[in-house]
C-alpha cells in the first residue's frame, strides 16, 4: 500500500472514531431523556446534511471528504437501527407509525442532503 493509501485509511479511521463517539453521546442522551425511535430520524437527517455539505463542497480535499463522509457520517448515522425500529413498529402492528417513520426518515434525509449541498459553495 502506498503512503497516500495509508493516509486515506487514517483519515477514514479518525472520522469513524469521531462519528462513533458522537453516536455514543446521542445514545447516552437518549437513554436519559427517554426519547422515542424518532431520534434516529434526527441522527440520520443530521448525517445526511453533513454528507451533502461535504460531498459538494469545493473547499474540501478528497481526503477530508473521506474523513467526513466515509468515516464520520458512516459511523454516526445508522441504517441498521433505522430498519430495526421500523421492523419493531411493523411487528407491533403499528403500521401507521411505521409508514410515517419510514416516510419522514427518507424525505428528511433527502431534503437535508440537498440543503447541506446548497449551503456551501459547490463544485457542481
Amino acid at each position: 500500500m502506498t503512503f497516500e493509501g495509508i493516509m486515506d485509511l487514517v483519515a477514514v479511521s479518525l472520522g469513524a472514531v469521531g462519528g462513533a463517539l458522537a453516536r455514543y453521546g446521542v445514545t447516552k442522551w437518549e437513554r436519559t431523556a427517554a426519547i422515542s425511535p424518532w431520534n434516529i430520524v434526527g441522527v440520520n437527517t443530521l448525517g445526511s446534511f453533513v454528507l451533502g455539505a461535504a460531498s459538494s463542497s469545493k473547499g474540501l480535499s478528497d481526503r477530508a471528504r473521506l474523513l467526513v463522509g466515509v468515516g464520520f457520517c458512516g459511523s454516526f448515522t445508522t441504517f441498521s437501527t433505522y430498519t430495526v425500529y421500523a421492523a419493531g413498529l411493523m411487528k407491533a402492528k403499528d403500521l401507521n407509525a411505521a409508514g410515517m417513520y419510514l416516510f419522514v426518515s427518507n424525505v428528511a434525509g433527502i431534503l437535508a442532503a440537498i440543503l447541506g449541498a446548497r449551503l456551501l459553495p459547490s463544485e457542481y
